[in-house]
């Protein structure tokens, strides 16, 4: 995967998602070590951990590199953007005039750093200056209780 990725790129399921965070932790590893750190982590079958690097790899969210003894994996992804993809996905589904209310929930329920929450002021600051009143609705008729109103 080259270039700048969609969400629709971002093909990866829960279980898909467990071995790339092995892989984003410490790539490139061979299939055996990501067999074993998952199998470490998770009560997995080895044929289990096999099967998810092999979708992995057919989807590209993963590639082989050939060394002359060996081959390894590493991710085809940053951990960052999937993570930013992943989240993009999930705001996509909720309807605009909702979001806020997740970004609130999100962080009042997660750990945040203290430079972390100083980055978060700062952003809030400079949206504000430009923020409407009102956000719209932008879901289609039948998608939310927006329209019933």
């Amino acid at each position: 995967m080259t270039g700048q990725l969609s969400i629709q790129d971002l093909n990866i399921s829960d279980s898909e998602w467990e071995v790339m965070r092995v892989l984003w932790a410490d790539a490139p590893l061979t299939s055996r070590e990501i067999i074993d750190r998952v199998l470490d982590i998770l009560d997995w079958k080895e044929g289990t951990v096999k099967s998810l690097i092999n979708r992995l790899v057919n989807k590209e969210n993963i590639q082989k590199i050939k060394t002359d003894t060996v081959l390894k994996y590493k991710p085809s992804i940053s951990e960052l953007e999937a993570n930013r993809l992943k989240a993009d996905k999930v705001f996509d589904s909720i309807c605009t005039k909702e979001r806020g209310s997740l970004i609130i929930h999100l962080v009042d329920t997660n750990h945040l750093s203290q430079d972390q929450i100083q980055e978060l002021i700062s952003q809030l600051q400079t949206k504000a200056l430009t923020a409407p009143e009102e956000v719209a609705c932008e879901c289609a008729v039948g998608q939310c209780h927006c329209h019933l109103h």
